[in-house]
């Protein structure tokens, strides 16, 4: 979506994901914007489909609203390959956890 996501692309992701690999591009923010602000939990599904598609650094946005959230990324990892971060920043916003919290979540696995 482009627009401040008001208006679609007409792009699928996956596909955008993969024209990403070779024009230089550091590492994708893949956000389900759907599930952004709604602290209703990380798109895995979306976010593997992505993970498979490019070996482009992916960080994972959009619902993050528990550790349990977090760990459900990290656990990614151990299916696809590791995201390299994930943005947390309602969850972070409203007390659900601490930074600190988060972090030995992801020292953890």
């Amino acid at each position: 979506a482009v627009r401040g996501w008001t208006e679609s692309s007409g792009a699928e992701l996956v596909e955008l994901a993969r024209s990403f690999d070779e024009v230089g591009v550091a590492a994708l923010i893949v956000t389900e914007i759907g599930r952004d602000g709604t602290m209703d939990g990380p798109d895995l599904d979306q976010l593997a489909a992505v993970l498979e598609a490019t070996l482009l650094p992916v960080i994972a946005s959009g619902g993050v609203g528990s550790l349990d959230d977090v760990r459900s990324l990290v656990a990614l990892g151990d299916r696809v390959r590791p995201l390299a971060g994930v943005i947390v920043g309602r969850a972070l916003y409203e007390g659900r956890f601490s930074v600190e919290e988060a972090v030995a979540c992801l020292q953890r696995g």
